[in-house]
């Protein structure tokens, strides 16, 4: 049994279809593999997966990119998001949190803002989403998709985790936390 991961390995839906695949295999008695088919924000391994013979030995897994995202992004999509693919069970939740180092003297997402603006290229950032994703006008990311929006002309300099003074990650609701 497949599973196509339209992402890379080593991310949070990697590490969440790695422990499905095992549950699955263990469960059904069957081996269950992951096939990584990343690219083109998940539109490649989800094409694949719309185009995989019916037979019940291929499983998607499907997010709000390919689902939710890139039909606002994408003017011609390889599959149709709405007709190609029938559900079968919600397998996890990827939120996203706005972090912070400690020394950065930060509360909320506005007290970024005023740094960044007034100091450009010093602050630094990391992120393991693609900043487009964040402009989806949704209530739950609405302060992150501002905060964008407001420093979109702000120079910051993106760099390796271990030394960004704030990130953005997936997990938790917006706001500012601590690193």
């Amino acid at each position: 049994m497949r599973l196509i991961l339209p992402f890379t390995p080593g991310g949070a839906t990697d590490f969440q279809g790695r422990i499905l695949c095992d549950m699955l295999t263990r469960h059904f008695g069957q081996q269950f593999f992951i096939d990584y088919k990343p690219g083109a924000g998940s539109n490649l391994g989800v094409a694949e997966v719309a185009r995989s013979t019916p037979d019940g030995y291929t499983l998607g897994w499907i997010t709000v990119a390919s689902h939710a995202i890139n039909p606002t992004l994408y003017a011609k999509l390889p599959f149709d998001y709405l007709k190609d693919f029938a559900p079968v069970s919600m397998t996890g939740i990827f939120p996203n949190l706005l972090v912070v180092n400690n020394q950065l003297p930060v509360k909320t997402v506005q007290d970024l803002i005023a740094p960044a603006k007034k100091q450009p290229g010093k602050l630094t950032f990391a992120s393991s989403l693609r900043l487009k994703a964040m402009a989806v006008p949704t209530e739950q990311y609405d302060s992150l998709r501002r905060f964008f929006e407001r420093v979109r002309s702000t120079e910051l300099t993106p760099v390796v985790l271990s030394r960004c003074k704030w990130r953005i990650a997936r997990s938790g609701p917006p706001g500012i936390c601590r690193q």
